[in-house]
């Protein structure tokens, strides 16, 4: 296991922790509405779910996890545990709820899950479809929760378009680290190249054989067409009698 894999696990906990606890206090802030309550209850619900698949994740996951990859997911981790959060004070209203929940679930989704997502598919197909239905299950919920109560036509298109970026992240290639000019590796990939151009120049070229020299390929015997085989016959028939 790398040295980020158990960073990463702990930091995957209480970021999940840390959501689950946002949509349960965004439920008891507005149970005067049940409608809104239950549905924010039901996010909680669906957040703990991820994280026991999370949890159940095989330690050789983790261990063959990239390297660079895992350190952006820590950062991105740490990025979403500095946000602010609505305060308990009456004052927060339902929109301002609805901005903060994208605010956490935007890096979470397309920073986090889908590189773990994208991880998973490589060698534990079936635990990458588990996760993957799960998030898109939660986005779903949340597009439903905030299009009907929002008002707010560039918060709907933005809750909406999230599914997508996560589709788009999810399908994106590792970026493979090129090597920089006139870098200690680059210099050193020009002087093997350098050296097996030497190699090829100094073999001897291959001798050219004479015409008819033993191992020449030898020439094409030219056979005789079926016409010819009659007359030779007709012709010993003739002198017989």
């Amino acid at each position: 296991m790398n040295k980020l894999s158990g960073r990463i696990r702990t930091a995957l906990v209480r970021l999940q922790q840390d959501r689950i606890s946002f949509y349960l206090k965004a439920a008891e802030r507005f149970t005067s509405n049940s409608l809104i309550h239950d549905k924010w209850l039901a996010i909680a619900g669906g957040l703990d779910a991820q994280g026991a698949v999370l949890r159940n994740l095989s330690p050789s996951f983790w261990k063959f996890l990239d390297e660079g990859e895992a350190a952006s997911i820590l950062e991105a981790t740490r990025q979403v545990a500095t946000g602010k959060w609505p305060t308990d004070s009456g004052q927060v209203t339902l929109h301002e709820y609805f901005t903060r929940a994208l605010e956490l679930e935007e890096p979470t989704v397309t920073q986090v899950y889908a590189p773990i997502v994208r991880d998973l598919r490589a060698n534990w197909t079936a635990r990458a479809m588990d996760l993957y239905v799960m998030v898109r299950s939660h986005l779903t919920q949340l597009t439903r929760l905030i299009e009907p109560f929002c008002g707010d036509p560039s918060l709907c298109r933005r809750c909406s378009s999230l599914a997508d970026r996560f589709d788009q992240e999810i399908q994106r290639p590792k970026v493979v680290e090129k090597v920089k000019p006139g870098s200690a590796m680059a210099n050193t990939g020009k002087a093997v190249k350098q050296a097996k151009t030497a190699a090829r120049a100094k073999r001897p070229g291959k001798a050219t054989r004479a015409p008819g020299s033993r191992g020449s390929r030898p020439q094409r015997l030219v056979k005789h067409s079926k016409p010819l085989v009659r007359k030779m016959k007709i012709a010993h028939s003739g002198a017989r009698g």
